[in-house]
């Protein structure tokens, strides 16, 4: 009787949860295209397709920048020590800014930034650019010469292969080739 009565919970809790979630798929998502300019063609306001990527962009891991490519160094215990201290104090003097940062993304989700915290975010994300570069120029000085020329080639090569890929499409188009490709024509010819 208490094995039914399991089975029978535990199918019940199935359901419940595929209910649930065919609900969640449903629902539409926000239009975010109110406080856009005319003309900005949907790009995120925050340049390079906006803080919070979680390790896909520069710096990140397997982006072109230097934190990813630490890796293959062959760092020593001493140097990933060291290294340690320095991303946790630039993590620990960027909380606000980084707290910040995410409240104006979450507005931007819901569609109610406005023009004056699409600048702050702005400055907020160049502000932490500045500080990932001053970690990165710190992070340098405790490399051997061996391991800045690895670095550097490394760093290289990422860029090299990073470079093109980021749109939808695959790859990234020149600003002057962008919506260059003639559109079908609205009303095709009708054969008689």
């Amino acid at each position: 009787m208490l094995t039914r009565i399991k089975l029978f919970s535990a199918g019940l809790a199935l359901v419940l949860f595929v209910f649930v979630s065919a609900i969640c798929l449903a629902q539409q998502p926000q239009n975010q295209t109110q406080n856009q300019s005319p003309g900005a063609g949907g790009a995120p306001p925050f340049g390079r397709g906006g803080p919070g990527r979680h390790g896909h962009g520069p710096g990140g891991a397997g982006g072109p920048g230097m934190l990813g490519a630490l890796r293959e160094l062959n760092l020593t215990d001493d140097q990933k020590q060291q290294i340690q201290k320095i991303r946790e104090a630039n993590f620990e003097s960027t909380k606000t800014q980084r707290e910040e940062l995410r409240q104006l993304m979450q507005k931007r989700f819901q569609g109610t930034l406005t023009t004056e915290e699409q600048a702050r975010a702005k400055t907020l994300h160049e502000q932490m650019q500045a500080s990932m570069k001053d970690t990165e120029s710190k992070i340098a000085g405790i490399l051997t010469p061996e391991q800045k020329a690895k670095l550097e080639e490394l760093m290289k090569e990422r860029k090299a292969n990073h470079d093109g890929f980021g749109r939808r499409d695959g790859f990234r188009k020149e600003r002057g080739q962008r919506n260059q490709s003639t559109p079908p024509p609205a009303n095709p010819p009708v054969e008689p």
